[in-house]
């Protein structure tokens, strides 16, 4: 899930397979945290579909001093957009996934989250995932694993490796079994 939100990579280094797991993983978790209608378009704001007849004594003012009308229409669209509904539906949620597909990468010096950041009124169902799969570790077991890796790598035998060389074999060594690759 973090290569495909990071928009220096997004879909290409993942298999077909992968991807639409990916897709289908999106789906669930924002249909998840809404409510789901397939059909419907959402209560009405503001009309008599979305009020009953609490909402509309609510609204009513309780007492007999001067009510500034800003503050009215401030309190009336505050309680009508609590009862309002937002839906998303599987293809709004695909078409945002597509959407977000087709956008160039970006260049490897640039911030992930500082694009994400202008672009999440874009993708707003997807930006909402950016902060649990984009963020730093929280702990160094991680790179402390990283770190082993490349003292196995750079042993008495390969004493004369230079770091870029070093660099790139630990990369191999770490991430080309997560693409299945054997060698």
């Amino acid at each position: 899930m973090a290569t495909f939100l990071d928009p220096h990579s997004k879909a290409d280094l993942l298999s077909t397979a992968s991807l639409e797991d990916i897709k289908d993983c999106i789906k669930m978790t924002m249909e998840g945290g809404t409510d789901e209608q397939s059909t419907g378009t959402g209560s009405e704001i503001g009309g008599e579909a979305g009020m009953n007849e609490e909402t509309r004594e609510d609204i009513a003012p309780t007492n007999d001093e001067d009510i500034d009308m800003e503050d009215c229409f401030t309190e009336l669209m505050s309680k009508a957009t609590k009862n309002a509904k937002v839906v998303v539906t599987k293809e709004i949620i695909e078409e945002e996934i597509d959407l977000y597909i087709r956008q160039p990468l970006i260049q490897k010096k640039s911030s992930p989250v500082e694009w994400w950041n202008k672009v999440k009124f874009m993708f707003p169902n997807i930006s909402e995932l950016v902060p649990l799969y984009l963020s730093a570790p929280s702990s160094s077991v991680y790179s402390e694993r990283l770190f082993s890796e490349s003292g196995n790598i750079s042993d008495n035998k390969r004493k004369n490796l230079l770091p870029e060389n070093l660099e790139l074999l630990t990369f191999l060594y770490h991430n080309l079994p997560l693409i299945n690759y054997h060698y």
